[in-house]
């Protein structure tokens, strides 16, 4: 690592799991280990970082994907619809779980922020 005049080197000790887990958490988000904590520790406007955002996307553009497919050829079948019902139950559910996560997030920060 090169040290330049415009950042500076910020060392903390956590446990070898602790470390995992937020290696894990930066990699789900796309980031390296330093701007996921930089972003998280020191940006005015909190990160919350949806690892199921990324799921609940992929199974979205899969019923796209099969919808147009299905679209082109002019009919669905039952046993797709069947399937389609299930994915989107699936979907919901996820985002329920999704909704809750973000909700119980928002509540900890009005709290620690005493708006709560």
């Amino acid at each position: 690592m090169t040290k330049s005049k415009n950042t500076a080197e910020i060392k903390f000790r956590c446990k070898p799991e602790e470390k995992d887990t937020v290696n894990q958490d930066a990699n789900a988000a796309g980031l390296s280990m330093s701007d996921y904590v930089r972003s998280i520790l020191l940006c005015e406007k909190k990160a919350v970082f949806l690892v199921e955002g990324a799921e609940i996307s992929k199974s979205l553009f899969l019923i796209r994907k099969e919808l147009n497919y299905f679209r082109s050829t002019g009919s669905v079948p039952q046993q797709s619809l069947d399937a389609f019902t299930s994915s989107l139950d699936d979907v919901a559910q996820e985002l329920h779980s999704l909704n809750k996560k973000v909700s119980a997030t928002l509540s900890c920060k009005a709290e620690e922020n005493g708006d709560g």
